[in-house]
C-alpha cells in the first residue's frame, strides 16, 4: 500500500508530465497552423495573380447544338 506522500508525488509527476505534453502539443499545433496560413496566403496570391480567362478563345469555339 502506498503512503499519502507517495501518492501525492505520483500525482504531481503526472500533472507535470501532462503540462509538458500540453506545451509540446501547443507548440506543434501553432507550427501547423502557421504553415496552413502560409499555404493559404500563397495559394490566394497565386490564384489572384493568374487570370486563366484573359486569353480565352472559348467564346469563339462555342457553337450551340
Amino acid at each position: 500500500m502506498s503512503t499519502t506522500s507517495e501518492l501525492r508525488a505520483v500525482r504531481q509527476w503526472f500533472n507535470e508530465s501532462r503540462w509538458r505534453l500540453l506545451d509540446g502539443f501547443i507548440a506543434v499545433n501553432d507550427a501547423v497552423k502557421a504553415r496552413e496560413s502560409e499555404g493559404k496566403r500563397h495559394l490566394a496570391a497565386s490564384l489572384c495573380g493568374d487570370d486563366e480567362f484573359a486569353n480565352s478563345t472559348a467564346h469563339e469555339e462555342y457553337s450551340p447544338q
